[in-house]
């Protein structure tokens, strides 16, 4: 455990304002904070039972942020000390009990949204736990930035911050070819968390780093890492869910980080992935679309050149009215006008129904 927290950015830069957040979360359970969710966790451990507790507890307390918007932030705030705190506590169990434990939270996560979080939930899938510290580390990131700074006053500081960014930078790296469009970020393909900014680059930010205590400043080149690939088959999977509003069951808006993403293990199966998610990419993606939109364009333009509309146009609309004439009539001559206003009668109030999808446009 100790050397798991070594790597734990949250301990090293406590200070910072972002992290009262997840101190918020992890705060202890007040009288009355138990709704009994946890109870099939039973006595097997007191740490994950009261990390279940104070879970239903968070998760409850989402239910009062209407806005999508802030509850979709307040979300990624949850998943990730959730993700962050069921990582410390799972690190030493052997594979049965880190998996009941796991399957078990998830569970009850699932049936909490269902009972309060009604049409916008914060689900928590548990799934690819290698990636729950690069995701939680990236957007804490983007949260801390206004306040990575120091001076040549706090040598100590500006090094502890120059390690930390210098680490970002690889992850940062790794994600924006793929996840930034034209200075934007692509939610189909990333979390909007993510910022495609350049004055967010951690590159720049080092450099300003650097100059305070009078160190020279190189080029970081990403090394190491998640595989650039498996990270961006990873996010356009996710996404799927936060932008059509769909998983398990329909017209619900999910807010989730980690996704089903399939990943190969052999030699082939990455390089078919390597493939894969280089036709899925923004710029190849935007590229054959443009082709094939030109090419639309240039074919209807000879198309319309050989066959100018004029009259045909008129006849084509007159033979479609004279279509819908017909069509109405054959439907009338099948239910004479009192079987109509009857059957209509009968069926409108079983036949009206309007499914509901929250707006992602509009967060009042």
């Amino acid at each position: 455990m100790s050397g798991l927290r070594e790597n734990e950015w949250e301990d090293k830069l406590k200070d910072l304002p972002l992290y009262r957040v997840y101190e918020n979360l992890d705060r202890g359970l007040a009288h009355g904070e138990d709704w009994g969710d946890c109870s099939q966790l039973g006595s097997f451990n007191s740490e994950a039972t009261t990390l279940c507790k104070k879970m239903a507890r968070n998760l409850r307390e989402l239910a009062g942020t209407h806005k999508i918007n802030n509850r979709r932030d307040k979300c990624y705030y949850l998943q990730h000390w959730l993700y962050y705190k069921t990582r410390l506590l799972t690190s030493n169990m052997s594979s049965s009990n880190k998996y009941m434990i796991i399957s078990r939270l998830r569970e009850i996560a699932k049936r909490i949204n269902a009972k309060v979080l009604d049409k916008i939930r914060c689900e928590c899938y548990f799934l690819h736990e290698n990636y729950w510290k690069i995701d939680k580390d990236l957007h804490d990131y983007f949260k801390n930035f206004d306040h990575i700074k120091c001076d040549s006053s706090d040598k100590e500081k500006c090094k502890k911050f120059i390690d930390y960014v210098t680490y970002i930078n690889k992850l940062y790296k790794a994600d924006k070819d793929y996840c930034c469009y034209g200075g934007l970020v692509d939610e189909d393909s990333c979390l909007p968390y993510f910022k495609c900014d350049p004055s967010y680059d951690p590159n720049d930010l080092l450099k300003n780093l650097k100059s305070a205590i009078g160190e020279s400043h190189r080029i970081q080149v990403a090394k190491g890492g998640p595989a650039v690939d498996e990270r961006a088959s990873s996010r356009r999977y996710q996404n799927s869910y936060m932008s059509r509003g769909r998983n398990e069951e329909e017209h619900v808006a999910y807010i989730n980080t980690h996704d089903h993403a399939h990943e190969g293990t052999d030699g082939f199966s990455h390089m078919i992935g390597t493939m894969g998610n280089m036709l899925r990419s923004n710029i190849v993606y935007r590229s054959i679309a443009a082709v094939t939109i030109v090419g639309i364009l240039i074919f209807c333009f000879y198309y319309v050149k050989a066959n100018p509309f004029g009259s045909k146009s008129n006849k084509r609309k007159r033979g479609k009215d004279e279509f819908l004439d017909s069509e109405e009539d054959a439907y009338e001559e099948e239910f004479p006008p009192n079987e109509l206003d009857h059957s209509f009668g009968d069926s409108q109030m079983g036949s009206l129904h309007m499914n509901y999808y929250p707006s992602h446009d509009s967060y009042y």
